[in-house]
């Protein structure tokens, strides 16, 4: 009887009809002070309905006066309120027992040979090795659980039932998982917005252009088709090279569009050549970001970007950008051979060999950029000035470095000896001048990446190009700079130091 009021599992069959009865008949009797939830639910519902009936007065003629039927409600609304807060109770405790089953778990396996794990309704634990290990307390009921090798202990009480404490501790768990990966995707979402917040209104700028289209940006007004006429100084071999290419873009500030325009290409680029004007390009990147670069070569290297934009929309798989004010060097003809080697280089090897270079397999990447004008910046001894503009600084050539050593990463290779094509070993090597270079689809990801992902200070020459892998150089630089710092005649001394201690 005392068992079955203090809400102890009996199983059927243990008790007689009359003991039952007997339990029954001593429902309510003394039993203040038990907690637990068996009994509660048991005898929550029964007094619930009593009170229902017997709340108002002793009409219903059951025997039982006002006063006993007010202490019965009271006494009804107390055993609901233990249950509710038994039910917290208890869900405080599983979550307990899952954080100590979790933490000693893997404290189990460390320690290893098989031992088992038991333990109290305190949160405490024992490890043993036999069977099972139990200590009682005073009312009979068990404080330690017995546990299976390689099965962790649940907390064993008389008011739970082992598949409702695994049924809510896996709905625990399962919560917790899911709360896990809410936090995770906030904390992400955190980050993702510091980092945003970290960015300045320029990078801002250049993400916002990166992830529009040149239709998005109303930029499709800045491309015209070239007109066809002549190009002062370019030799038939240069024209030739480029013709080898799916298009060729020429960055101006000219109006594409109006027939005075003194930009004009060769005939065999009709049809192929397009007349881009920076001014356009500064303004409708401009007015879609809200914000305007005041640095000219800020400027001039998103242009770049845009450039490289349209030709991954277009699907070219290599492209010539030029600068219109570049001036070819009339003074260095190409040699016949270099001609054909970068016609092949470009169009796409068949052999796994290029003249003295081993290509690889056909379908590894045998070139990224060509290189036709550059300027070898690692030779120039140079100074670093306030720019003219006011914005920012330059580096200006004052002087040759006549003891400097050429780097690993700008020995080039020949594909013939005394020839005009080099392959660079590696990227890095400090080669400035956007003038004029070849990009095979293979690199418009890594510019575009460099371009619009940089700082205020990413230029297109000051290691973006530097920084594409796989870089031929057609040498000497088949452009010179007239509007530059350094003079004519320091740019090819320059080319002369290249040539004489990096070429292999």
């Amino acid at each position: 009887e005392k068992r079955a009021r203090h809400g102890v599992d009996v199983e059927p069959g243990a008790m007689g009809d009359d003991a039952a009865a007997a339990a029954r008949e001593g429902e309510g009797e003394g039993d203040d002070d038990i907690e637990d939830v068996d009994d509660v639910r048991r005898d929550a519902p029964a007094t619930t309905t009593t009170t229902g009936t017997n709340a108002a007065a002793d009409d219903d003629d059951d025997g039982v006066d006002d006063d006993d039927d007010d202490r019965a409600v009271n006494a009804s609304k107390a055993r609901v309120m233990s249950r509710s807060e038994m039910l917290e109770r208890l869900t405080r405790e599983l979550e307990e027992t899952e954080t100590l089953i979790g933490r000693h778990e893997s404290h189990g396996k460390a320690r290893g040979g098989g031992a088992k794990v038991t333990t109290s309704e305190s949160g405490a634990w024992s490890y043993g090795t036999e069977a099972s290990k139990g200590r009682h307390h005073s009312d009979g009921r068990e404080m330690f659980a017995s546990v299976k090798t390689g099965a962790t202990a649940i907390p064993s009480s008389s008011s739970m039932k082992a598949p409702l404490i695994m049924k809510t501790a896996t709905g625990v768990s399962s919560t917790r998982i899911k709360m896990r990966g809410v936090l995770v995707v906030a904390a992400c979402a955190c980050v993702a917005f510091l980092s945003l917040s970290a960015e300045n209104s320029g990078q801002r700028a250049r993400r916002m252009i990166h992830q529009s289209s040149l239709s998005a940006m109303a930029c499709e007004e800045a491309f015209a088709p070239a007109r066809v006429g002549t190009w002062p100084g370019i030799s038939q071999q240069v024209t030739n090279i480029v013709a080898a290419t799916d298009h060729v873009y020429i960055l101006g500030v000219e109006d594409c569009f109006s027939e005075n325009v003194t930009m004009r290409v060769p005939s065999q680029w009709a049809g192929k050549a397009t007349c881009v004007n920076g001014k356009v390009l500064d303004k409708c990147t401009s007015d879609h970001t809200g914000v305007y670069f005041s640095s000219h070569y800020t400027r001039v290297s998103v242009s770049h970007g845009m450039i490289i934009k349209a030709a991954k929309e277009a699907g070219h798989k290599h492209v010539t950008v030029m600068e219109a004010d570049a001036t070819f060097d009339t003074n260095e003809e190409l040699q016949a051979q270099t001609v054909t080697d970068a016609t092949h280089l470009i169009s796409g090897p068949t052999t796994a060999q290029l003249g003295r270079i081993k290509l690889g397999a056909a379908s590894e990447s045998h070139w990224n950029i060509i290189r036709l004008g550059f300027r070898p910046h690692l030779f120039e001894q140079y100074e670093v000035r306030k720019a003219a503009n006011g914005g920012g600084y330059v580096e200006v050539t004052t002087g040759l470095l006549s003891d400097a050593r050429c780097p690993e990463q700008c020995k080039c290779t020949e594909i013939r000896k005394d020839g005009q094509l080099c392959m660079l070993s590696s990227s890095g090597c400090d080669l400035r001048s956007s003038e004029m270079y070849i990009a095979s689809e293979r690199a418009y990801d890594e510019l575009l990446g460099s371009l619009f992902d940089g700082t205020d200070e990413t230029i297109i020459d000051h290691f973006v190009l530097q920084n594409i892998e796989h870089s031929w150089v057609m040498h000497p630089s088949r452009t010179v700079q007239k509007d530059l710092d350094i003079p004519v005649s320091l740019q090819k001394a320059v080319q002369s130091m290249f040539e004489e201690r990096c070429l292999i």
